[in-house]
């Protein structure tokens, strides 16, 4: 995708803004027809719509990263721990 000066005097492509189109983003591969001319305001609410995006996207990723990595509570001193079982060793040699 490349994103030029026009070079024609058209008029910018988007909703109802009429300004005159001072870029033209055309897609690699593609015919003519298949360009947007846009204007300079026009472009620059594109712009600052998609670095919106990218940051609560990154935003969105680092909360969801940080809940992935959250470690378990570990048990304190004060709480107490469930009673070991007793081996098949430590029950024979209980009973000799």
């Amino acid at each position: 995708m490349q994103l030029t000066k026009t070079q024609v005097k058209v008029r910018c492509e988007l909703g109802i803004c009429r300004n005159a189109a001072e870029f033209t983003v055309a897609p690699s591969h593609v015919g003519i027809r298949s360009r947007l001319h846009v204007c300079r305001g026009c472009l620059s609410e594109i712009c600052a719509l998609f670095e919106k995006e990218k940051a609560q996207e990154k935003a969105q990723a680092k909360a969801s990263a940080g809940a992935a990595h959250e470690t378990p509570p570990q048990e304190s001193a004060a709480t107490p721990s469930a009673p070991k079982k007793k081996t098949k060793k430590a029950v024979k040699g209980e009973e000799e």
